[in-house]
């Protein structure tokens, strides 16, 4: 069964009390901001595997908008189709289009920070959507994209072989980022270093202290390496 989502006409904001957005929403104008009704329906004729939504569970997020106002959510989820924040009210789902919003916080604490941006990547292709912040430097950060995808259905009807239903696909890409541009994590470690000054000295770093690129703790010691040795990015 496929709980398909429509989103409604924009309805000014107005009525929300301290009790529901917490305390940093306090002075703000919510009437400058428009927040969208969501209504569930069945499909019978569709099914769909997976969710599109960032995180496992409706959690506790702040967002930082525009026109730096702080909101507190105390449950809301991030939507990587819609690229709207979704939120619980006692009268059904709402959305906040990020139309308004570029950067938001899984906590009131802002850990797990999250922007929405575009860059380029040092091979001029053009990554927008999601990005996670997961080590922010001065010179070098570590960062991960979101990419939304549905895998559709593969199913033969003659021969009665394949899945029937639709697949989302939520594939996770790690870059570091300078200057505004993306250097990609590259599978190859040698590779990866020939992006650097200092290309040699990388990766015996790298094959002295073991280094995996597949994990995340691992990476952002090698973030903390490049920022604390200055290495400079062959272009």
């Amino acid at each position: 069964m496929y709980r398909l989502l429509i989103l409604l006409l924009f309805i000014p904001f107005i009525s929300y009390s301290q009790n529901t957005l917490g305390t940093q929403a306090q002075g703000i104008d919510f009437n400058s901001y428009s927040f969208g009704a969501i209504e569930e329906f069945d499909d019978t004729n569709k099914s769909v595997k997976g969710s599109p939504y960032l995180l496992e569970e409706f959690e506790e997020l702040v967002v930082i908008t525009d026109a730096n106002d702080t909101i507190l959510f105390e449950s809301a989820n991030f939507n990587l189709n819609t690229m709207n924040l979704e939120f619980k009210k006692a009268d059904g789902m709402r959305y906040f289009s990020s139309k308004y919003f570029n950067t938001f916080f899984d906590n009131r604490y802002f850990k797990g920070k999250y922007i929405i941006k575009k860059f380029s990547s040092l091979d001029e292709e053009q990554v927008s959507g999601l990005f996670q912040i997961v080590n922010e430097n001065s010179e070098y950060s570590l960062i991960k994209h979101y990419q939304f995808s549905i895998k559709e259905s593969n199913y033969n009807p003659v021969l009665e072989h394949g899945d029937k239903n639709d697949v989302i696909k939520i594939d996770e890409n790690i870059y570091l980022l300078h200057d505004f541009r993306l250097i990609p994590i590259e599978r190859s470690k040698r590779k990866f270093s020939k992006y650097f000054s200092g290309k040699d000295e990388i990766l015996t770093y790298i094959r002295d202290n073991d280094l995996s690129f597949k994990d995340l703790s691992d990476l952002s010691e090698l973030t903390n390496y490049l920022n604390e040795n200055e290495f400079k990015v062959n272009l």
